[in-house]
């Protein structure tokens, strides 16, 4: 039997541009367009990406900053047919050349902040799009562009949405393969969960490189509402943020726990929706939220079920914060070890089935054998495709879910799913390491956090090494990847089943790193500003070292501005926000502000601050 055609994601826009034409779409700090005036570029774009041959079935890559033109690529490339892949400007360039490499996309389109980063050895150059005319008034009654007609509103359920990369085992980010038939069931239930309308204003807060994007979407256009866009920097979490919140008048926004933990509430009265999502969501932060004309929502679901697969509102109950009901299109089985579900009121582990289910990862079959599988659905008992989420979970008797956490080595870090292999692949790509392994542990402050230990090959000096990895890292791993101990050991020892003994791992070290030198003079002068920022935020026990993590120690997003700004008083250089967020310790912002001190013609540099 034939499956009955899925609207794609430019088709659910394409119905709210026909019911919204002069409502607004899109908005920036300088510009916004009207639904009728997107939909102009999106068919303008999606004939540019025709002229490149782009076909159904093709996969185009979108790398480019914030802005209209994102999303209008974004939504052009679904108007041909073809998968979307976002890929975040910000996330480190080897990552990015990974994320390409794998999902060779037909054409990558970019903006010309970002051509060089698009750039593909073993591909054709990259799309520049040309500017767009600003504006917010639609073309005119019916004006709506006659090439409409020809571009895919409808898809098969199974045909191939999206792609987005997560991390991956095997020590490369592996790409999630995201069929259509989740995005209007998706689509559907945040509407009706919601309760969003015309007059909502969204905000796109999430990196482009990870699938809340998808979710914050499909938030705004179904109901026609507004969905607006900052730069990166106009939204670091906590003040930044806040003030992005208010000045736009914001009114839904799709946060972490993480997140919206550094803004007040009070301040936000504009605000009346509030989707958690990425972590657990406590009692206290879903209370601290509530206030009259509020409504605050927990979330879940994992990338490989398009984005979450329940959603449920935060009563005032007091009672355990549950994840909600499963969103239209979805089924779930709590299964044993053996995959047999366990009895009603036990947890098991959560089995998630239904259109959304991702088709699998990308050329990895080997890779997506243990997470997809063919199971017996629970209402039909036929085979169908099925994602074991490695997530422990109950259900309530009127059909809540309940997540308990993880039930592999798999580890969340501020939002984040983390694969330790993926930061082992990493290490060990470093001369100086021979083996890595990698562990979830506690921080100080009783936060989820990472710890690695290295096995030198002896071909550098031990002192440092710790913070040359930590370099190392920044240039191919997400910030939330970057482990907060580095340690060296003169081997990782194992169990009698051959596995990674991590207790006689740990106790083997004590809590300080090893292979730590003598601080330079310009480590020991950054240390001590950063010590100055952290003041009374410092957490753990101890003074802060040179190769203390920054954030690790209490450092976050609302304090990266300050630093940057002490560091340039006190070395007489410009320290961008980037610098402080990926090279997180004094060591190696040191490094780097040294270096571009040496880079300087002599005479250029101001005399540093004393």
């Amino acid at each position: 039997m034939t499956a009955h055609p899925t609207p794609t994601l430019f088709g659910i826009f394409l119905a709210a541009a026909r019911a919204h034409p002069e409502r607004l779409a899109l908005e920036t700090a300088g510009t916004g367009l009207t639904y009728a005036r997107l939909l102009d570029r999106v068919a303008e774009l999606a004939a540019l990406l025709g002229g490149r041959g782009v076909r159904p079935g093709d996969t185009v890559a979108v790398l480019m900053d914030r802005g209209p033109d994102l999303v209008a690529a974004v939504l052009a490339a679904s108007a041909r047919g073809a998968a979307w892949l976002t890929v975040d400007p910000a996330h480190p360039p080897l990552r990015t050349d990974s994320i390409l490499r794998q999902a060779d996309p037909r054409c990558v389109v970019t903006d010309p902040a970002n051509r060089a980063r698009a750039e593909r050895r073993d591909g054709p150059p990259p799309l520049v799009l040309p500017p767009a005319v600003p504006g917010t008034e639609p073309a005119g009654p019916g004006a709506e562009p006659a090439a409409v007609g020809g571009l895919v509103a409808e898809a098969a359920p199974d045909d191939l949405a999206y792609l987005v990369f997560t991390s991956g085992s095997t020590g490369a980010p592996k790409g999630v393969r995201v069929p259509q038939g989740g995005l209007a069931p998706l689509a559907a239930g945040l509407r009706d969960r919601l309760g969003l309308g015309p007059d909502d204003r969204v905000l796109q807060f999430s990196s482009t490189g990870f699938d809340a994007f998808v979710g914050e979407l499909l938030m705004a256009f179904p109901v026609g509402a507004a969905l607006c866009l900052d730069e990166w920097d106009a939204l670091l979490v906590g003040a930044p943020l806040e003030e992005a919140l208010r000045v736009r008048r914001i009114t839904a926004v799709l946060l972490s726990p993480t997140a919206h933990g550094a803004l007040d509430p009070r301040r936000l009265p504009g605000l009346r929706v509030l989707v958690s999502g990425s972590e657990p969501l406590t009692r206290a932060a879903g209370d601290r939220w509530s206030a009259p004309g509020r409504r605050v929502f927990n979330a879940y679901g994992p990338s490989e079920a398009t984005c979450m697969i329940s959603i449920g509102e935060v009563g005032a109950d007091g009672g355990e914060v549950d994840a909600g009901r499963l969103l239209p299109g979805f089924a779930l089985v709590l299964a044993d070890r053996d995959l047999a579900p366990v009895a009603p009121g036990e947890a098991g582990e959560l089995v998630v089935f239904g259109g959304g289910v991702a088709l699998g990862y990308l050329g990895a079959p080997d890779a997506g054998s243990a997470a997809f599988r063919s199971l017996p659905h629970p209402d039909t008992g036929r085979a169908r495709r099925a994602y074991r989420t490695g997530d422990l979970a109950r259900t309530t008797a009127d059909g809540r879910i309940v997540v308990y956490g993880r039930i592999g080595d798999q580890v969340k870090i501020r939002g984040h799913r983390v694969e330790p292999g993926e930061i082992d692949g990493a290490l060990e790509l470093h001369p100086e390491v021979a083996l890595a392994r990698t562990h979830g542990v506690r921080d100080p402050a009783g936060r989820p956090a990472l710890a690695s230990y290295v096995v030198p090959t002896g071909a550098g000096d031990p002192r440092g090494l710790p913070a040359r990895l930590r370099v190392h890292l920044a240039d191919r791993l997400l910030p939330a990847m970057i482990p907060a101990t580095i340690r060296s050991v003169d081997r990782i020892p194992t169990t009698v089943n051959g596995k990674t003994d991590w207790s006689a791992l740990m106790r083997s070290n004590d809590t300080g790193e090893s292979g730590t030198a003598r601080p330079s003079a310009s480590a020991e002068r950054a240390r001590a500003v950063l010590e100055r920022v952290l003041g009374e935020n410092r957490l753990g026990e101890g003074g802060f070292a040179a190769d203390s993590d920054f954030f690790l120690s209490g450092g976050h997003s609302l304090l990266v501005a300050n630093a940057a700004e002490l560091l340039r008083e006190e070395f007489g250089v410009e320290v961008p926000l980037r610098i402080v967020v990926r090279r997180r310790t004094a060591v190696a912002i040191a490094e780097w502000i040294d270096a571009e001190l040496r880079d300087r013609p002599s005479g250029a540099a101001p005399e540093a601050a004393r």
